[in-house]
């Protein structure tokens, strides 16, 4: 966001709601050490509409608040409660002009939203299962649900499985999905290092089994400058 690179809260120790901002990725200044939004863990950060998005998350019970800035410094409070259950280690896309919000743990459903306060239910019931800490972006004008299997579609509604049980990556949660170099990847989760990339989510190719940086889940990853972040 703003040719920044962004990290919002998150857990080291204990849950933090702090906004730090770097363009480098090692120098890196605070925008706010506190927020106005609760501090938490496991939530989704999206941007859209010129400004970034704070939604869900977990402390001592699951969130379902959104909040918006356009600086990092300055929140606001777009809904304390959206109509989609309270959730944590969910997937969370823009796609279509739209914030969209997909299930956790037991629940199938799938939201958007164009301004954050008044949600439209696409369904509540989609084809994936959707499990724990999965990867959800958008290529190649399509939706992209990547969890142990591989799922896509162009609506929310009508989902085509791409990868059943997946026979290339082992089974994990916790990875970090980006897109990038025409390309979806998949990288650690589930306390791993590994780094996996496909063309259009059926075939997988592993570029390294033990990248650099340490094995880990629930991390995060961005594409900022020509290059993968992790």
């Amino acid at each position: 966001f703003n040719q920044k690179m962004w990290v919002l809260g998150g857990w080291g120790g204990d849950y933090k709601n702090d906004v730090w901002f770097s363009s480098d990725g090692e120098t890196w200044e605070l925008a706010t050490s506190s927020a106005p939004w609760p501090a938490r863990r496991s939530h989704c950060t999206l941007v859209f509409d010129g400004r970034m998005w704070v939604m869900g998350g977990w402390r001592d019970g699951r969130f379902n608040d959104v909040w918006y800035s356009e600086d990092g410094t300055n929140w606001t409070e777009a809904t304390g409660s959206a109509p989609w259950s309270p959730r944590s280690s969910f997937g969370a896309t823009v796609y279509d002009g739209q914030m969209w919000v997909f299930g956790h743990f037991r629940d199938y459903d799938v939201w958007r939203s164009s301004d954050g306060i008044s949600w439209t239910k696409v369904t509540d019931s989609s084809d994936w299962a959707p499990g724990y800490g999965y990867g959800m972006l958008v290529h190649d004008g399509r939706l992209w649900q990547i969890g142990n299997e591989v799922w896509s579609s162009p609506d929310g509604v009508n989902w085509e499985q791409r990868a059943y049980a997946n026979p290339w990556w082992t089974k994990r949660a916790g990875h970090a999905s980006v897109f990038f170099d025409d390309r979806v990847w998949v990288l650690g989760g589930g306390a791993r290092s590994d780094v996996w990339s496909s063309p259009d989510g059926e075939h997988w190719t592993v570029a390294t089994y033990d990248a650099s940086w340490v094995d880990r889940m629930d991390h995060a990853a961005a594409v900022y400058d020509g290059r993968i972040w992790v």
